[in-house]
């Protein structure tokens, strides 16, 4: 009976892990097929969230657009002490190894491009800071004269800007006003660059 109970007990836990979930844009249950039709477009991406019962595999808008409130943006700034005298703090997020940042090599990524910055001080000031949900070996082949891994205080820029894990690396852009933009999953230069221009033409706009 002993046997019998903890065999029982072995598929529940087993079957429970095997529960996966597939979500849309509006947060409607679909399809893994229907999801991975649509996973990756030039407006969308995916993230998950995975524990020991369930995994969610949710479809996301690749870029959001949004403003703090005083209270979030107070505990930004004096959490990660960014420059007043910078226009723009950019924020760069590692989420842990995934399959889309395990390459086992040097990394080329085209954010440690001298152009990139380059371009940035054509369109404002910055200030760049590199913030890792973990520190592990991985994080290696993206370290260089040009990044200063931290690990994110308090889980802050995960509780607050990325939710679910976004494959390879995100981005998050503040203003000094609080506005921001997020880069969700695989991002370049490029998305960088559009960002900052944004939060400018926001600025110039109000």
């Amino acid at each position: 009976m002993k046997y019998t109970i903890l065999i029982l007990l072995i598929c529940s836990k087993l079957t429970a892990q095997s529960i996966t979930k597939y979500f849309d844009l509006n947060g409607k249950e679909i399809t893994s097929e229907k999801f991975n039709e649509n996973r990756v477009t030039k407006k969308t991406v995916y993230g998950y969230h995975i524990t020991d019962t369930i995994s969610e595999y949710r479809i996301v808008n690749r870029s959001e657009l949004g403003k703090l409130d005083k209270q979030t943006f107070d505990t930004l700034k004096s959490m990660t002490k960014p420059s007043e005298q910078k226009e723009f703090w950019i924020y760069i997020f590692y989420p842990g190894v995934d399959r889309c940042n395990k390459i086992g090599r040097k990394s080329t990524w085209n954010i440690f491009q001298d152009d990139f910055e380059l371009e940035l001080n054509k369109i404002g000031t910055y200030e760049i800071q590199w913030l890792a949900k973990t520190q592990d070996n991985n994080l290696r082949d993206y370290t260089n004269s040009k990044t200063s891994w931290k690990i994110d205080p308090a889980h802050f820029f995960e509780s607050t800007f990325f939710n679910l894990h976004y494959p390879c690396f995100s981005s998050v852009i503040v203003d000094k006003e609080g506005n921001y933009v997020i880069n969700k999953a695989e991002f370049g230069k490029n998305q960088v660059w559009d960002a900052v221009k944004k939060l400018k033409k926001l600025k110039r706009n109000n």
